[in-house]
């Protein structure tokens, strides 16, 4: 595992095939080689508003409710 930062408070968690991106400590985004980027929406504030931008582009109509990608999350880190 390797943990990047990206800019002021986004750091991005590399493991073997996949990624988790953070907003301060809340995961925000995943990406895996099976689903590609799964990103949040934000309900937080503009800061992490501008950390979903970086990891998307601004392609908010593809993001997610949070408890959905908390769902992914949970899969990849306890698939065997």
């Amino acid at each position: 595992m390797k943990l990047v930062k990206l800019a002021n408070n986004l750091h991005k968690l590399e493991m073997h095939d996949a990624a988790v991106y953070f907003s301060y400590e809340t995961p925000i985004a995943m990406y895996n080689e099976k689903l590609g980027f799964v990103v949040s929406k934000n309900k937080w504030g503009a800061t992490t508003g501008k950390h979903l931008n970086i990891i998307d582009g601004g392609l908010k109509e593809e993001r997610v409710d949070h408890h959905i990608l908390l769902t992914y999350l949970d899969w990849e880190l306890n698939e065997e």
